[in-house]
């Protein structure tokens, strides 16, 4: 007789550590570009229009 049970949580402890994978790998590209958008807005010294657009939204899904 197998255990069932134990087959499941090993299933969901995987798809949960997927989870966390994936949110890591998108969070990560994110801030990424978020940074480099800042940089961009530093070097144009104002932030208005697209880049203010871009950065809210990308704080936004975080």
């Amino acid at each position: 007789m197998t255990d069932n049970g134990s087959a499941g949580s090993d299933k969901n402890a995987e798809f949960v550590q997927q989870l966390e994978v994936e949110f890591r790998d998108l969070a990560f590209d994110l801030l990424s570009k978020a940074e480099a958008s800042l940089e961009d807005v530093r070097k144009a010294g104002e932030l208005v229009g697209a880049k203010s657009d871009s950065i809210c939204r990308k704080a936004h899904y975080l």
